[in-house]
């Protein structure tokens, strides 16, 4: 939740926005303005907007693929043991993912 409204930016920009908002760097508190204000992409992966991982505004957590995928994997474990297949994940990922989410690239 911390870096979500620096995700994908460089360390570089991540300071220069600190800077910029009067954060500190390295962060160690949420961050309590946007520092890409007029990114095209205000959504987190689409579904809940930056803004709610401002702390002005924070008041749940949204989709995040770190979440999702940790308490999946609880999921997974509760429900099929230590000894899960790959199946398994399939099965509880169809189960209990409404949507999917990741960090990486495709196509």
């Amino acid at each position: 939740m911390l870096g979500i409204p620096c995700e994908g930016m460089s360390k570089a920009a991540i300071k220069s926005s600190a800077d910029a908002l009067g954060a500190r760097y390295p962060l160690d508190d949420y961050w309590h303005l946007d520092p890409r204000p007029n990114n095209s992409h205000n959504k987190h992966y689409g579904l809940t907007p930056r803004k709610f991982f401002l702390k002005p505004n924070m008041s749940f957590v949204g989709t995040d693929d770190d979440l999702t995928y940790t308490l999946l994997g609880l999921l997974v474990l509760e429900e099929y043991g230590l000894d899960f297949t790959c199946r398994d994940v399939g099965k509880a990922w169809l189960k209990y993912l409404p949507t999917a989410c990741t960090a990486e690239r495709s196509g």
